[in-house]
């Protein structure tokens, strides 16, 4: 989390990309390869009208993967900064369920805009 471009000197060039690893006074500094740091993703996404009706992390998971040949529906990069009610959502959520963050996630964002 909290990546930096650190930039770089006349003899070296090159940005140096950092990011912390773990939370509070145990995180970690750790230098990120650059060309994989803010190399393009593109994501295929189901319908999040799929997503609506779902209501546990077991039908998330059953929401059929998209084929690579499907509409590319978010262009992105590797190193995401999520907003801060997003992030807090998470932390608060304490769990690495990829199908139970994708529902935490889709709640937060509804509950932003609702209050927004």
């Amino acid at each position: 989390h909290s990546p930096k471009n650190l930039g770089g000197t006349r003899t070296r060039s090159t940005h140096k990309i950092v990011a912390l690893v773990g939370m509070g006074a145990r995180a970690t500094a750790v230098q990120l390869d650059e060309k994989h740091a803010v190399k393009v993703v593109d994501l295929r996404c189901p319908n999040l009208n799929l997503i609506d009706v779902e209501t546990t992390a077991a039908g998330i998971k059953a929401i059929p993967i998209p084929d690579d040949n499907a509409v590319v529906t978010c262009e992105t990069t590797n190193i995401f900064l999520p907003a801060p009610w997003l992030k807090n959502a998470i932390l608060v959520e304490d769990t690495v369920c990829p199908f139970e963050l994708i529902l935490v996630s889709h709640q937060a964002s509804g509950d932003f805009i609702q209050n927004h």
